[in-house]
């Protein structure tokens, strides 16, 4: 998925990219987009900030879990695209729901294949190590992985898939698209069944298929167990066939060559981002406030919840929480941030922000904070906090506790303990000269261009 629906880290990092190269290179985007009134693989075409895009439509109807990752539908929409942009480099951005077999079809053609990992797609199936039951994975383990495999839903239940059949079937016969009254359907139906309470939504709800339909019931687990070994074994396949791969995050590069990546095509590599809408940010005065604030998705794994409860500990006189985010993907989730909101006139939430409004928020803020309950790799929130000069209270996970040092420019807490995230916060309080030590500290980003730079040469690079 793809800007404008669907605005997340990977999608600005690839949107600020691409127009960076595209000051000397030519550029083409293709990404997916689920269009349940269109057949899977289809292709359209449309223009975003001027970079040309190909969508090519995945309503995730699959027959099997293996057409996760080994997809011909969609392989073969993909040679479509190879026919027709006809590259000399071909950099993925995530190959979830897409096919891994693209790599050895870009390399068929000539193009030289480089991947980017931005969380852990290779070895979990979920992406981000985190189990079914909301437990944080150290690493793929057979019982554990195919428990969670078979409980976790990887595509369209049969009623959906039902519904998505009838509705290509009219728009084929008639021209009709009904997808925005099915969306709203969709939208209403949920309220209604909340009783209808009403919360923030955005303009369209982003489908996430590993948490639909979960189900707690006895299930199976052998057929899950080869499913298991054959997708761990594409791994070595999937390494041989890229040329390169990079990740900003030493911990994910460790991860994925300990599940059989070749370690000699994965290399760790810094991501830069756009200064420009950041320079010259002057902080609103804090009126005797700390002013804490979270930037990210209402979801359940970015742990709001860990942080709004540790924050409802401090005085309320002395502090002020500033929330901004898209709730629509977990509504009920949401509504249970509300709820334990609703007694406290220090916390805000401020709904969506566009990327323009980004850097303004910063000026109203004092600390940056990311509750993340996974490893995240490299989230976008705490380098554009670094770029506004406001230090961070991070998890210390993974990328996280890679990009903001402990007590240098930044303070780590124990993922989902909200003990200790009081603890820290409290520092912040008890401490005058903390926040300042800290925010002097913070080491600069890296420039758009030069990380531009280092790519045009890793593309030209051979193996």
């Amino acid at each position: 998925m793809y800007l404008p629906e669907h605005r997340a880290g990977i999608e600005t990092y690839t949107d600020q990219l691409a127009r960076e190269l595209a000051k000397t290179d030519d550029v083409t985007i293709t990404t997916t987009r689920k269009i349940i009134s269109l057949e899977t693989g289809t292709i359209r075409r449309c223009t975003v900030h001027g970079i040309p895009v190909l969508e090519v439509v995945n309503n995730l109807s699959f027959d099997r879990f293996e057409d996760t990752w080994k997809n011909p539908v969609m392989e073969s929409a993909f040679e479509r695209v190879l026919d027709e942009v006809r590259p000399d480099v071909v950099h993925f951005q995530h190959l979830m729901y897409w096919s891994w077999g693209l790599p050895a079809l870009a390399n068929a053609r000539g193009a030289r294949t480089v991947a980017t990992l931005h969380d852990y797609w290779t070895i979990c199936p979920r992406s981000q190590m985190i189990d079914w039951r909301g437990r944080l994975c150290a690493a793929p383990e057979e019982s554990r992985c195919i428990e969670c495999m078979a409980h976790t839903t990887f595509g369209q239940p049969p009623a959906a898939r039902k519904w998505i059949r009838r509705l290509t079937a009219l728009r084929r016969a008639t021209g009709v698209p009904l997808d925005e009254p099915m969306r709203w359907l969709q939208r209403h139906r949920a309220r209604l069944a909340r009783g209808g309470t009403r919360i923030r939504t955005d303009r369209e709800p982003a489908d996430d298929p590993r948490n639909a339909n979960e189900s707690t019931h006895p299930v199976d687990l052998e057929p899950w167990r080869e499913a298991f070994h054959a997708r761990r074994a594409a791994l070595s396949s999937l390494g041989n066939d890229l040329d390169l791969a990079i990740t900003p995050s030493e911990t994910l590069r460790n991860s994925v060559v300990a599940e059989g990546f070749p370690a000699d095509r994965i290399r760790v590599l810094a991501q830069g981002l756009d200064h420009t809408p950041f320079a010259g940010i002057e902080r609103n005065p804090s009126r005797g406030k700390l002013r804490l604030g979270f930037l990210g998705t209402l979801a359940p794994h970015k742990g709001v919840h860990v942080l709004l409860e540790a924050f409802q500990r401090l005085p309320t006189d002395a502090v002020e929480l500033r929330i901004w985010g898209p709730s629509s993907q977990h509504r009920e989730y949401a509504e249970r941030l509300y709820d334990m909101a609703r007694s406290s006139t220090n916390v805000h939430f401020l709904g969506s922000l566009t990327k323009p409004e980004v850097p303004g928020a910063y000026r109203d803020v004092d600390i940056s904070c990311v509750p993340s309950l996974w490893n995240e790799c490299c989230p976008l929130t705490i380098q554009e906090s670094m770029m506004a000069g406001v230090p961070c209270v991070v998890s210390g996970l993974g990328g996280m506790a890679e990009l903001i040092r402990d007590d240098v420019d930044g303070l780590h807490a124990t993922p989902g303990d909200v003990d200790d995230w009081e603890r820290v916060l409290r520092r912040l309080l008890e401490e005058p000269n903390l926040l300042r030590r800290l925010g002097d500290a913070i080491r600069p980003v890296p420039t758009l261009e030069h990380h531009a730079s280092q790519l045009r040469e890793l593309y030209t690079r051979r193996r």
